[in-house]
């Protein structure tokens, strides 16, 4: 992998309050925030350490998730990565898979060579130098139709872009959002790309979009492969091609 130039943490920290901002006000605009409801920003917890790390890599996933009332998404108003630091982040079913592919990544290791994350807790500092983004801003349910998905990407498309921009990593790993973004950026069935095995007859897909590598992948806190598989193909894929 060739040596990347270093972005300036200034410039990523006030960009990223620039674009917590602009999700307020976007949330407000569309009447999707009220009393009980508020937007969830997202982006870097540890700006210094996302602009020293090699390679600078973001995930890109749905929608955040807090409480529910009556039924219905509640909360917010809280920046996502500031949940990093909660005595129970280590039981997140998101959030392990991303610590294990990052820790295999940075120390060239397999699944099945690292210890569980409840051994060893520290492992969890990894998820504070990536840039994590969610495609969807509000506090949603626990599962999304693609229908509604679709929704929330046109809604916030411009301001995750933006993000992109910004942070400008060299890897994305697409939690079953890549579809999302296929048509905007010029991909489809006959675009160059690679596979790597999942194993069940699945596989997981790598395109290069402006100079990045893009992981087109099943959500972290999938049940169609197992962990390890899963978890190892995303280490390889950064690995070996980038």
């Amino acid at each position: 992998m060739e040596k990347s130039e270093l972005l300036s943490p200034d410039k990523i920290h006030s960009g990223q309050e620039l674009i917590k901002s602009k999700i307020i006000e976007r949330a407000e605009k569309l009447e999707l925030s009220n009393d009980g409801l508020e937007p969830l920003p997202d982006g870097v917890a540890d700006i210094e350490g996302y602009c020293k790390s090699s390679p600078r890599i973001m995930w890109i996933l749905k929608q955040p998730y807090d409480d529910m009332k009556d039924g219905k998404p509640f909360g917010g108003g809280w920046e996502v990565y500031g949940a990093f630091e909660n005595s129970d982040a280590h039981t997140n079913m998101t959030w392990q898979p991303i610590v294990y592919s990052l820790v295999g990544i940075r120390e060239h290791k397999q699944y099945n060579d690292m210890p569980y994350i409840r051994d060893d807790k520290s492992m969890l500092d990894v998820l504070k130098d990536i840039a994590y983004i969610n495609v969807d801003k509000m506090p949603g349910y626990r599962t999304t139709s693609d229908v509604e998905l679709a929704e929330a990407y046109d809604q916030w498309k411009d301001i995750v872009e933006e993000q992109i921009r910004l942070y400008d990593p060299q890897v994305i790993c697409f939690a079953n959002t890549m579809w999302l973004f296929k048509k905007d950026w010029g991909i489809d069935e006959h675009t160059k790309h690679e596979s790597i095995p999942l194993g069940n007859d699945k596989n997981m897909f790598v395109y290069r979009k402006d100079g990045r590598l893009c992981l087109d992948t099943y959500h972290p806190a999938q049940r169609v492969v197992a962990r390890g598989s899963y978890v190892d193909a995303i280490i390889k894929a950064v690995n070996e091609l980038l």
